[in-house]
């Protein structure tokens, strides 16, 4: 048995035909900044300790995404992260966007949080002084810039699922009156 599990490692699935690539690139934009956090561990950048915090709060972060942020999610939460409607408006292109008719008076919590630690790992790449590592500390910034592209993409959606969700209820009970 030992044999066979030896010579049968455990693989990471590469083929994600069929399964919701916002997702997917969601999931690898959290392993990403983890793997990020190894490196400026590495580069001394920040210590153990930081590492940790950082850690645990990405975590939470993904987690949040998971589970709780489609729950909070409606169109008219007094939270703008939230928020449907405020989420789906376009600021661009004024036939495209919507007041809210409510104010944005609230936070979430997780969702700070993230955008704190985020920005905090930014900041501390940029004003990095390692003079050795420019290219690498550069690299690392890129990386940091696409998964935090690739957390608000998933964030955007969850919202526009949300929406269509709506949008289907809404059909099938006017299909139904009929």
């Amino acid at each position: 048995m030992y044999r066979i599990l030896s010579e049968c490692g455990a693989q990471i699935r590469t083929s994600l035909e069929g399964i919701d690539y916002f997702i997917a690139e969601g999931g690898r934009a959290f392993r990403t900044i983890l793997d990020l956090l190894k490196e400026l561990l590495k580069f001394q950048v920040l210590n153990q300790q930081e590492i940790k915090y950082f850690s645990a709060i990405i975590l939470q972060c993904k987690q949040h995404l998971r589970a709780d942020f489609k729950i909070h999610i409606s169109p008219d939460s007094k939270v703008a992260d939230h928020c449907q409607t405020f989420a789906l408006s376009d600021s661009l292109h004024p036939e495209f966007a919507v007041t809210c008719q409510h104010h944005h008076d609230l936070v979430c919590v997780t969702c700070e949080q993230m955008k704190d630690v985020l920005s905090s790992l930014m900041k501390t790449i940029q004003c990095s002084s390692n003079h050795g590592l420019t290219d690498s500390l550069r690299d690392l910034q890129s990386k940091l810039q696409n998964a935090m592209q690739g957390i608000t993409n998933v964030k955007r959606h969850l919202i526009r699922c949300r929406n269509q969700n709506l949008i289907s209820l809404t059909r099938y009970n006017i299909t139904k009156c009929f």
